[in-house]
C-alpha cells in the first residue's frame, strides 16, 4: 500500500499447538491498526518437534487474489554460523540530478541476519 508499512502480528495457541499470523498495513506514524485489521497475507500453522530440529510450518493465504500455499521454516542446528541480525531503517534519497524525474524518497525498513563460518 502506498504510504504504509507491513507488520506481522497473531496469536499462538499452546493447548491446539497451533498460530495465527497476519501481514498488516501500518501507518506512517507507526500506528498499528487493532486486531480486527483486514490481513494482506494470513499465516496459520504449528511448531514441531522432529527428533534433530524444531519446523514452524503450515498454510498461507494472499487475501487481495486468493493465493494460496505452504511454508515452512527449520533450525539449522548443524550451523556452526556466528549470527548477527539487527534492522536497517533509513531511507534511499535519489541523487539531485534526477529531480526533474520526481522520483519519491524511498523509506528503508529492513530486518537483516549475517552469518560468519
Amino acid at each position: 500500500h502506498a504510504g504504509s508499512h507491513c507488520c506481522l502480528v497473531g496469536s499462538w495457541e499452546l493447548s491446539r499447538n497451533a498460530f495465527y499470523l497476519k501481514t498488516v498495513s501500518v501507518c506512517k506514524s507507526g500506528r498499528i491498526p487493532d486486531h480486527e485489521a483486514v490481513p494482506l497475507i494470513e499465516y496459520t500453522g504449528t511448531l514441531e518437534w522432529l527428533g534433530e530440529a524444531w519446523v514452524i510450518k503450515g498454510t498461507w493465504q494472499k487475501r487481495s487474489t486468493n493465493e494460496r500455499g505452504i511454508f515452512a521454516v527449520v533450525e539449522d542446528r548443524k550451523s556452526t554460523a556466528s549470527l548477527s541480525t539487527g534492522l536497517w531503517l533509513g531511507a534511499c534519497i535519489p541523487d539531485e540530478s534526477l529531480a526533474d524525474f520526481l522520483i519519491p524518497i524511498n523509506d528503508i525498513r529492513w530486518v537483516l541476519t549475517l552469518a560468519e563460518e
